[in-house]
């Protein structure tokens, strides 16, 4: 027998067992959706958990403040080799 640390039960699982078992018992009269709420809930922390993983690792990706370009202002480009818009013939006008 491999000693392997994913084989177990896990806490969530147990315990919807005993719910169920309970519940077909008749000793709890309780909704399904209480009876199954430990899968529920462990589903809801790792998606929290998931995405708070991915949202702090998305906040490391941004590029840092000094690293910024900083803003120009257009009158500051030089433009004048630039042909107007006016001057332009259009190919399909006759």
């Amino acid at each position: 027998m491999s000693n392997n640390a994913n084989s177990g039960v896990g806490l969530s699982t147990v315990l919807v067992a005993i719910f169920v078992t309970l519940k077909l018992t008749g000793v709890i009269d309780w909704s399904w959706w209480w009876v199954f709420s430990p899968w529920w809930i462990s589903v809801g922390l790792i998606v929290v958990l998931l995405s708070f993983i991915g949202g702090a690792d998305s906040a490391l990706d941004r590029p840092k403040r000094g690293r910024r370009v900083p803003y120009t202002r257009p009158q500051d480009h030089d433009v004048s080799h630039i042909q107007p818009l006016d001057s332009i013939k259009n190919p399909r006008k006759n």
